[in-house]
């Protein structure tokens, strides 16, 4: 099943474990590697330290001082209110991850 929304999900006190669906799909994967490149490419996104994609899933080690909202399972990057599942601070706010014009996550 390929979730319509991704499952965020602490994993430890340093990782975050980003689910884009529960069965080993080619399309899940893509997602599961657009999220990694995205996150430590180019552009890749201050204190994410490395990144772990797998089948369905992408683990993201990161600075613990960025801010995991447990009680909504929200990611704050430079935000420590985060409203998305992956709020990235700054003038604005994304509610989606792209890599290479791609949407591999979306909040909402």
């Amino acid at each position: 099943m390929i979730y319509d929304v991704p499952k965020v999900s602490p994993g430890g006190d340093r990782y975050l474990l980003v689910e884009f669906g529960n069965e080993m799909n080619l399309d899940l994967n893509f997602k599961a590697q657009g999220l990694a490149n995205a996150l430590t490419g180019e552009d890749r996104i201050n204190g994410v330290i490395e990144t772990a994609p797998c089948f369905a899933t992408t683990l993201v080690h990161y600075d613990p001082d960025l801010i995991w909202d447990k009680t909504n399972s929200r990611m704050g990057v430079g935000e420590s209110s985060p409203q998305y599942a992956l709020h990235v601070g700054g003038q604005e706010s994304y509610s989606q991850v792209y890599s290479s014009g791609s949407i591999v996550g979306d909040s909402g």
